[in-house]
């Protein structure tokens, strides 16, 4: 017999989990000290963590998390987005060549603007220090790009515009 039909042909089974084993990582910002909660006590209400220093974190409610799944490519799918992809940007800044009182070329989305200062006052901004920060990096990047604002808005911080 031939090595070949020794060999048992093994079945290859693709399978999705049957539960999830998920830990968050909070970092107390008066000493740095790391502490770890489970999924299951960041989705209970009021759960708070007592610091080594002696603080108190009460870490915002987790209600649940969502596992999206890889999609098989499809050669016209691929094809499609190859095509209509953006040009990469190199993370540079131009300055703006018009005056500031023209109308601008693209408006600021509001639920853009929201997303993004939820993630500035998950940083520990005030909402409204978080909307100033969102419309001065509008004014500078004018684009709708999540990412691109909130860097441009901690990059801009504490930086005087003329």
């Amino acid at each position: 017999m031939k090595t070949q039909e020794k060999r048992k042909r093994s079945k290859c089974l693709v399978l999705k989990p049957v539960s999830k084993d998920i830990y968050y990582k909070y970092i107390c910002t008066k000493c740095g000290c790391e502490h770890w909660i489970s999924h299951k006590e960041a989705c209970s209400r009021n759960f708070k963590i007592v610091c080594d220093c002696d603080i108190i974190i009460k870490p915002k409610r987790i209600l649940d998390t969502k596992i999206l799944y890889a999609k098989k490519k499809d050669n016209t799918q691929s094809v499609n987005k190859v095509q209509t992809k953006q040009p990469k940007t190199n993370n540079t800044f131009i300055k703006q060549t018009t005056p500031p009182e023209s109308e601008p070329s693209v408006l600021l989305d509001a639920d853009i603007k929201k997303e993004c200062c939820d993630i500035l006052i998950g940083y520990g901004f005030e909402k409204q220090e978080a909307l100033v920060l969102i419309d001065k990096s509008f004014h500078i990047c004018q684009t709708n790009e999540v990412t691109l604002l909130v860097k441009t808005a901690l990059k801009n911080i504490g930086v005087k515009h003329a």
